[in-house]
């Protein structure tokens, strides 16, 4: 980063800063904010783009920087049936066509990462993802907190609404 960057994003946080009754924040301050509690991130329509570029590349940047808790798990599921190996492998794969990856870094972080494949109009597949979140809980110690993330808005309708078909 050149000095005029480097300006430009002092000016820039400086405007974000809030003021509060006993310090002053700004935007950094977010990246110094300790890990929070147990969770597990599911993952619905796994399989696609946007995990792969954007979802497992982040989270692993957070995993890298210790920005995530020490119980914690992801748990994909979609349509597409894999095994928890095989879906890391194939993130694993798309990790490493996207840039440089640190290999000892990803086998510890891919041993969060599970899979489950899910029929969107099928509810014994959901009792089936249901029985894996409390394997994983149990396994990663996450206290049944969980973090979903919806694909697709017509699988997801479909999912919140398996009666109207």
């Amino acid at each position: 980063m050149n000095e005029s960057d480097a300006n430009l994003q002092e000016n820039m946080l400086a405007r974000v800063s809030v003021d509060s009754s006993e310090s002053e924040h700004s935007i950094m301050d977010c990246a110094t904010i300790s890990p929070s509690d147990p969770c597990a991130v599911v993952i619905l329509g796994a399989t696609g783009d946007l995990t792969a570029r954007k979802l497992i590349p982040s989270l692993f940047h957070m995993y890298r920087n210790d920005r995530l808790p020490e119980e914690f798990a992801i748990i994909g599921s979609g349509r597409t049936k894999l095994s928890d190996e095989a879906f890391r492998n194939e993130l694993a794969s798309d990790m490493e066509s996207a840039g440089p990856v640190d290999r000892s870094a990803w086998m510890k972080f891919s041993k969060l990462i599970h899979y489950q494949p899910v029929g969107y109009e099928d509810l014994e597949t959901f009792n089936t993802l249901a029985r894996k979140l409390k394997e994983i809980d149990h396994q990663h110690r996450t206290s049944g907190n969980r973090l979903f993330l919806p694909g697709p808005a017509t699988e997801f309708i479909c999912a919140s609404r398996p009666d109207d078909r």
